[in-house]
């Protein structure tokens, strides 16, 4: 009687460890953006082109942040299309800025914000 019962529990015991949950391995990013290295200056600002991409839902956010000898602009759309696939934008970033380089910060999400991504880098403006 007690070879049974020690036999019972070791098959549940093998049972409940194929029952038991996985983790999931990552393969790809959820989300990825890259800014490209030059802005335009144009009058009253600067435009940036960011190359992304993000997991849906869509319609997700774009925001960028541009730093320049104590200048600061930001922007943010929330027209990013989220499907998953490599979208380029240009987005108007407002300030005084002149040619030369600049810090820049973008960032992506999408609609719900599970896929969500940012880069930092420096751009140079002419």
């Amino acid at each position: 009687m007690l070879r049974r019962f020690v036999r019972l529990l070791i098959i549940i015991g093998f049972a409940t460890i194929g029952l038991a949950p996985h983790a999931a391995s990552a393969t790809a990013p959820s989300a990825t953006i890259q800014i490209l290295n030059q802005g335009q200056l144009v009058s009253g600002g600067v435009v940036i082109t960011l190359d992304y991409s993000c997991l849906p839902p869509s319609p997700g956010a774009l925001e960028v942040t541009v730093g320049e000898n104590g200048v600061v602009g930001v922007t943010f759309t929330p027209t990013a299309t989220c499907d998953d696939s490599k979208h380029q934008q240009s987005l108007f970033v407002a300030g005084p800025f002149t040619p030369g380089s600049a810090a820049v910060r973008a960032f992506v999400e999408n609609a719900d914000v599970t896929a969500v991504a940012s880069t930092d880098g420096e751009v140079q403006f002419k």
